[in-house]
């Protein structure tokens, strides 16, 4: 469970990034 709440996270802030770059 804790690999895969760690995989949800940073799949999350790589969502977050794109969202933000697009915007932009």
């Amino acid at each position: 469970m804790k690999r895969r709440n760690r995989v949800v996270f940073v799949l999350g802030q790589c969502i977050i990034q794109i969202t933000l770059i697009k915007s932009i």
